[in-house]
C-alpha cells in the first residue's frame, strides 16, 4: 500500500490515488513580500493594497484563496475601532468578502497577533488576479501588517496563495 501525503491539502491518499506530479499543481499561484504594509484606508470600497497574486488562468474548479502574515499591529483610537482584511478580485473589481478582523478591545493599546484568512469559490474559466486588502474604522487608529524575510528570529514573508480544492 502507498501513502502520499498532500501538504497543501492537508490529505492522506492511499494506493496512488494522487501521484507526485498532482500534488504539485494543486497550487496555482502564491505571491510573497517582506517589510510593513501601513493601512490608511477607513473603508472597504477604498481598501489599501497589501498584497496581490499575479494574474492567474484558473480552469473553473473550486479554489482557496489564503493569505497571512506573521504580525499584524492595531492601536484602535477607541475601544469599538477595528481593522478588517478582505480579498479582491481586481478584475471586477469586486470586494469577494471580509476573512479576517481584528477589534479593538482598549483605545490606545496595541494589538499584535498573526493574521490568517481565507476564501472559497469557483472563478469562471479564464485568468483572474486576486488580492488582499485592508481597512480600519477610524482614521486616527493605526494598523500595520508586518512581514520579515525569515530566519533565525526573524518574521517570515507575508503570502497570498491560490490553491485547488
Amino acid at each position: 500500500m502507498q501513502i502520499l501525503y498532500d501538504p497543501i491539502s492537508l490529505r492522506l491518499y492511499l494506493d496512488g490515488t494522487l501521484d507526485a506530479a498532482q500534488v504539485s499543481t494543486r497550487r496555482a499561484a502564491i505571491a510573497t513580500a517582506t517589510g510593513t504594509v501601513t493601512i490608511a484606508a477607513t473603508s472597504a470600497a477604498t481598501a489599501t493594497s497589501i498584497l496581490a497574486l499575479p494574474a492567474t488562468a484558473y480552469n473553473g474548479g473550486l479554489i482557496k484563496i489564503e493569505f497571512m502574515a506573521a504580525q499584524t499591529n492595531f492601536t484602535p483610537a477607541t475601544a469599538a475601532d477595528y481593522e478588517s482584511f478582505t480579498i479582491w478580485d481586481n478584475d471586477a473589481p469586486a470586494d469577494l468578502g471580509i476573512v479576517a478582523t481584528v477589534s479593538g478591545v482598549v483605545a490606545a493599546k496595541a494589538q499584535v497577533v498573526p493574521l490568517y484568512g481565507f476564501l472559497e469559490l469557483t472563478p469562471a474559466a479564464g485568468v483572474h488576479t486576486y488580492s488582499v486588502r485592508g481597512f480600519k474604522s477610524a482614521a486616527d487608529a493605526t494598523a500595520l501588517v508586518v512581514a520579515g524575510a525569515g530566519g533565525a528570529n526573524t518574521k517570515v514573508p507575508m503570502q497570498i496563495t491560490a490553491t485547488y480544492v
